[in-house]
């Protein structure tokens, strides 16, 4: 285990790597790996055949040595870098092989009992090979949607390799639940076999992949039971009592709203405002607003690039100008001259249709219309920086950035708006915009349901208002720890001791 927890504290401290993210390596935690590995361990009979499409860290079969024997395991790997000198020794026994190289070309003949996989996370728009992977595929998995990840054309070849009867455990992201390409890997799936479990965690369970994450146990073998699906905020609460869902896999909802004991205690976002959400200020999207040649230019400072926030508030050096004449006939010379600049320049520079269109249809279109600002604002692209951010000091905001105006227990909201429950709930709202981007929309980010402040415990809440003001504060480094302590208050809110 030794050279796999070596890789896993690696990733701990480092950003994933230009090799990683063309190869799609996310690599396994070992608690996670014990908790697959003792999913089907009992199953084991002497001479058992094991494959694991991936080996990375080798964590799987470092995993199995240490509880169980007698068994043969078959690892592939196409990086050669990582199978460093402990990783080939372990594969020298007469029971142990490696297979160095595409997992696609593993020869289908190769058949096993079992197999344990964290496949790599590759977009469909980036796997290159697409003629050869679908060259692996039985007739019944030739209708996987061409959306589809690289992860699911690994489980797809897994399914291939095992015997009749055969089991496999894997660990993939959870996007599959929600995502169009996962309507037809549920289909093939069941078709297949029978997917047995799903322990879904919504949370994190990767150190250096900030998503969720489902870990399946697929049977090759026709059955009618339904698929038990435990669900988990995040991979600690494993160990807790989760009663399953007994769900049908092909027509479940995972879609549907979170439904949580004290469901009283939630409302849907826009009623925690004193005024309803809007969107910040409209600006054409034209460098003659931004990038002004003169500080005599009539101009507001606003919040419009959220890389530009580094922790989690506005700060006076995040603004930028931009242009805004309200009376041309009262503004000053400078200005004048700079907006029939802009004007004799329309056909020469790109661009400029928006701003074409606004001219056209408007004689003051070099005024913007200005909305009021927020004490909050939350930018509706969604990537891994997901956050509400304060904005205390009321900057205006374009139209990238959704605006609330919070006034009762500020801090609290705030702390409970960037816990994981609220981030979670919006993933699910949103929708993807490709290339690992998602968006949420207006109306539906106003009715996700979050839990109320002024619903909770003084205790709770007073709690929260302190991590809430740390929050703001916070430097980046230690933002993470904070969001854990908003978490760990916001489950004992959620779901009380009994």
């Amino acid at each position: 285990m030794g050279a796999d927890k070596d890789y896993i504290t690696l990733q701990k401290h480092r950003t994933m790597t230009a090799k990683q993210l063309e190869l799609g390596q996310i690599f396994t935690p070992s608690d996670v790996a014990y908790f697959m590995v003792k999913l089907f361990v009992s199953e084991l009979e002497r001479g058992s055949t094991i494959l694991d499409p991936c080996i990375g860290g080798n964590i799987f079969l470092d995993t199995l040595s240490s509880i169980a024997s007698n068994f043969g395991f078959e690892g592939v790997e196409i990086d050669s870098e990582l199978l460093v000198e402990d990783i080939r020794k372990s594969y020298k026994s007469p029971q142990k092989n490696l297979f160095e190289g595409d997992f696609f070309e593993l020869p289908y003949e190769k058949k096993f009992d079992f197999a344990i996989l964290n496949p790599p996370y590759i977009r469909q728009e980036k796997i290159s090979n697409k003629d050869k992977i679908f060259a692996q595929l039985t007739n019944s998995q030739l209708k996987v949607s061409k959306k589809s990840n690289l992860f699911v054309y690994f489980i797809l070849k897994t399914i291939n390799h095992l015997n009749k009867n055969g089991k496999f455990i894997a660990i993939i992201y959870d996007s599959w639940l929600y995502s169009d390409f996962g309507i037809s890997f549920r289909r093939i799936l069941a078709s297949e076999g029978c997917v047995e479990e799903i322990y879904h965690f919504r949370e994190a369970v990767f150190p250096d992949a900030l998503v969720g994450a489902t870990v399946i146990v697929f049977s090759k073998k026709k059955q009618t039971q339904k698929t038990k699906y435990f669900q988990y905020q995040k991979f600690q609460n494993i160990n807790l009592d989760a009663e399953p869902e007994h769900i049908n896999l092909e027509t479940f909802n995972f879609n549907r709203p979170t439904i949580h004991p004290n469901e009283d205690l939630f409302v849907p976002m826009n009623e925690i405002c004193d005024q309803t959400i809007t969107r910040g200020i409209g600006t054409p999207h034209n460098r003659s607003f931004y990038q002004l040649p003169s500080k005599e230019i009539e101009s507001i400072r606003i919040i419009k690039d959220v890389k530009k926030i580094i922790g989690m508030k506005v700060e006076s050096c995040n603004l930028e100008k931009v242009l805004h004449v309200t009376d041309f006939a009262n503004t000053n010379q400078t200005t004048k001259n700079y907006l029939e600049e802009i004007l004799s320049k329309l056909g020469e520079l790109p661009n400029t249709k928006t701003l074409e269109n606004l001219i056209h249809q408007n004689k003051k279109w070099h005024k913007l219309k200005i909305s009021p600002p927020g004490n909050v604002l939350f930018n509706y692209y969604l990537r891994k920086k997901i956050r509400f951010i304060s904005n205390l000091d009321f900057h205006p905001a374009s139209n990238n950035f959704y605006q609330m105006k919070i006034t009762e227990n500020f801090h609290a909201q705030l702390a409970i708006l960037n816990s994981s429950f609220t981030i979670s709930s919006i993933e699910k709202a949103a929708k993807p915009q490709g290339n690992g981007l998602k968006k949420i929309q207006l109306n539906k980010f106003r009715e996700v349901r979050v839990l109320d402040a002024s619903r909770i415990s003084e205790t709770s809440r007073v709690s929260l208002s302190s991590l809430g003001g740390k929050l703001v504060d916070a430097n980046p480094k230690s933002i993470n720890n904070i969001r854990k302590k908003i978490d760990d208050i916001i489950e004992s809110v959620i779901k009380p001791e009994p």
